[in-house]
């Protein structure tokens, strides 16, 4: 019975370990609760000349323990703001809105022509019609970019 405990507290003990290091959080304290109360009754089943080892496993249990305690509670994660990702959508924003304007103006440039018949007799009204429709879907599409630029903004910034 000693032996069989014993080896189960020694697999406790190295699974502990490993919980202890790798990024676990608080479930490293599950194989450690079990090693301590495997190693605490084969310590109880072990004579006091057997007892040497049962002692350097609870020395390593509750080392992993303090361990998993200390990396939980006193080291903070922070998450850093990105500022090169911040300027860059700040700049893509603006980007954004300096096409907008300059398709605003050309719109507006081949509306007037269209107003005036002497500009699209010399153009060719099929031609600055097409130019129109050509450059009505440039904007809107890109008005739906800037829009779901808007949001991305918006989400990052909540």
């Amino acid at each position: 019975m000693r032996k069989t405990l014993l080896i189960l507290s020694f697999v406790f003990v190295l699974l502990s370990i490993v919980f202890s290091i790798l990024p676990l959080d608080t479930l490293a304290l599950l194989p450690i609760g079990i090693a301590l109360v495997l190693i605490f009754l084969t310590f109880k089943k072990s004579d006091t000349n057997q007892r040497k080892l049962t002692k350097w496993l609870f020395a390593i249990t509750y080392i992993c323990a303090i361990f998993v305690l200390g990396k939980t509670y006193l080291i903070k994660d922070e998450v850093e703001k990105d500022q090169q990702f911040e300027q860059q959508k700040i700049d893509t924003k603006q980007e954004a809105k300096k096409e907008l304007e300059d398709l605003e103006l050309k719109l507006e440039e081949i509306n007037a022509c269209l107003m005036n018949p002497k500009c699209y007799e010399q153009k060719g009204i099929v031609a600055m019609s097409q130019e129109l429709d050509a450059t009505k879907e440039i904007y809107e599409q890109k008005v739906e970019r800037f829009l779901e630029l808007e949001e991305l903004i918006e989400s990052f910034n909540s």
